[in-house]
């Protein structure tokens, strides 16, 4: 027997052929995340991992970049050519040549139908203490939130999906951007109401970043065509209290404004809200061309050294991308 196999973050599809009996083309497919699998406590623990893990894909690579930061001042293009980059700049987006934007709309649906799967099932999961599962119930409403705010930002009206889905479906719509945002503020506020203060790990959403995301999220929508009255007097409200309680969070300003970026420093008393990483490679491929983990955004700031006068790529100084460079 012959058997395929084809993996995503929460779906397997197991294709088995056996002689002339069944069509090599014919689907079975099966949800490594089962309503089921979603009722234990393993299950919970391991959808809310999974929902985590799309932040690295998010945020480790120039997909990411070019999709939520492509137009702003932080950044230009390198010496590198760089397809993603090279079409903003030249108004030559099409739908033909967008691989960045399908990129974070599936990165973004995989992780809200895991999120959507914990809220769903998890209530009703057994083994974990009524405070275990709250908090992780919890963290799972603020990184859907999240994972629909980029996708408000990007596409404006988007499919607004808030059930389990394990089986195929093109039974989708998209939702006003207004109903979108009204979703993530009850998220973010539900989830502000009993997350925990402090990160029982490094990466961990907490009250902190709920209160950093509801300040964000005002402050977004007050500039859309979703706007409310109250979204500049919102977002300062929660901008306040997060300052105003920054101890009790376990934040501050660092004495030293380069301590923020040192190496060592990297989940430091100015982070709120990051994405892990782990330089193992049995955890994260490092070739910087397959997004699974590692975080390849660093290469590409890298300079052409290769370039300049007695000097050769080398394995110590890493791929000299250069696609991107500092405004």
């Amino acid at each position: 027997m012959k058997k395929i196999v084809l993996a995503t973050l929460s779906v397997t599809l197991l294709l088995t052929a056996a002689g002339c009996s069944k069509n090599l083309l014919d689907e079975d497919p099966t949800s490594v995340l089962t309503p089921s699998f979603l009722q234990t406590a393993q299950g919970v623990e391991a959808g809310v991992t999974g929902v985590y893990s799309g932040l690295r894909q998010l945020y480790g690579n120039d997909s990411g970049t070019f999709t939520t930061e492509a137009g702003t001042d932080l950044w230009t293009n390198g010496i590198s050519s760089s397809s993603g980059l090279s079409d903003y700049n030249n108004n030559d987006l099409t739908p033909l040549n967008d691989a960045s934007h399908s990129f974070i709309w599936t990165v973004c649906y995989t992780q809200i139908n895991n999120a959507n799967g914990v809220l769903q099932y998890g209530p009703n999961a057994a083994g974990l203490t009524p405070a275990r599962l709250t908090q992780l119930l919890a963290e799972a409403k603020l990184l859907r939130a999240q994972y629909y705010f980029v996708l408000a930002q990007d596409f404006g009206d988007v499919p607004l999906m808030l059930s389990f889905v394990d089986a195929p479906t093109k039974d989708v719509t998209r939702a006003p951007m207004a109903d979108v945002y009204t979703q993530i503020i009850k998220d973010l506020t539900e989830s502000l109401a009993s997350i925990a203060d402090k990160p029982a790990q490094p990466g961990r959403v907490t009250r902190a970043t709920a209160l950093h995301l509801l300040s964000k999220v005002y402050l977004t929508r007050a500039t859309s065509s979703a706007k409310q009255a109250t979204d500049y007097s919102l977002a300062a409200q929660y901008s306040k209290e997060l300052i105003d309680n920054q101890g009790r969070y376990g934040l501050g300003l660092e004495a030293d404004a380069a301590n923020v970026f040192a190496e060592g420093n990297e989940n430091g008393k100015e982070v709120i809200f990051n994405a892990q990483f782990n330089g193992d490679a049995t955890f994260s491929r490092l070739d910087g061309f397959t997004f699974g983990g590692e975080n390849v955004l660093a290469f590409q700031y890298r300079s052409r050294y290769d370039k300049l006068p007695n000097m050769a790529r080398d394995i110590y100084n890493g791929r000299p991308f250069a696609r991107h460079c500092v405004s």
